[in-house]
């Protein structure tokens, strides 16, 4: 089974407590992140923070279960309506000059089944494509390229250890970074940056011979290994 999951640093699980969200998460399942050992391919630098016993680096957190326990605290607040489902047909957003003659002037939000909302603030978090920023009517100023890259991200399964399962594992590779983040006391999650050209082959193989290519890119040309 796939999990994928995100890395929270100390100052997102603080606010997530304040939130009320941490506890949900924490009823679930947590894993922290204690040590971090990140070196390279090409020679023989290496860096390493923490510690086994020490204060977590950071908490690995399934994304399902972030969203899950912040969806839970937000529909349990009064002044939140959550609208699942809704698309946003345009903004008519007022410009600083009708703001300074109008004061109070409200963000107008037309949705695709015609109903209209009214708002003083309007946050615009709609990525990239920003239906936000063009209704704005400013100037694109953004740039973009294709890296020529995806992500593999995969769950292994760990073998018994007497180690406890904390630390952070990051090889960077002539294709990019690999990463095996501690998910649990016996899986990681895997998440490995290789060229688009390479992922047809990767995907193909069998579990064994998946398993085998990435304990090969955990080798470095010197021959350290990388999990030692």
């Amino acid at each position: 089974m796939l999990f994928r999951s995100a890395a929270l640093s100390p100052s997102t699980v603080e606010l997530l407590d304040r939130l009320g969200a941490w506890q949900l998460i924490q009823q679930v399942r947590t894993q922290p992140v204690r040590r971090m050992k990140v070196w390279e391919s090409c020679s023989d630098s290496a860096i390493t923070f923490g510690d086994e016993v020490g204060e977590p680096l950071a908490t690995l957190v399934e994304n399902d279960l972030t969203v899950k326990a912040l969806t839970e605290v937000t529909e349990a607040c009064p002044n939140v309506e959550i609208r699942y489902g809704a698309k946003v047909k345009s903004y008519k957003i007022p410009s600083l000059q009708d703001c300074e003659q109008l004061p109070g002037e409200a963000v107008v939000i037309e949705m695709e089944g015609g109903e209209r909302l009214e708002a003083g603030l309007l946050v615009g978090a709609d990525g990239f494509s920003s239906l936000v920023r063009r209704s704005l009517q400013k100037e694109e100023q953004h740039v973009r390229w294709q890296y020529g890259q995806m992500g593999l991200v995969a769950t292994l399964a760990l073998a018994p250890s007497s180690t406890p399962n904390v630390t952070a594992w990051q090889r960077f590779l002539p294709s990019g970074p690999l990463a095996v983040l501690p998910l649990s006391s016996t899986t990681s999650s895997l998440v490995w940056t290789v060229a688009k050209g390479d992922v047809a082959a990767l995907l193909s193989l069998s579990e064994d011979a998946f398993l085998e290519a990435v304990n090969t890119a955990l080798y470095s040309r010197r021959g350290e290994q990388g999990l030692a």
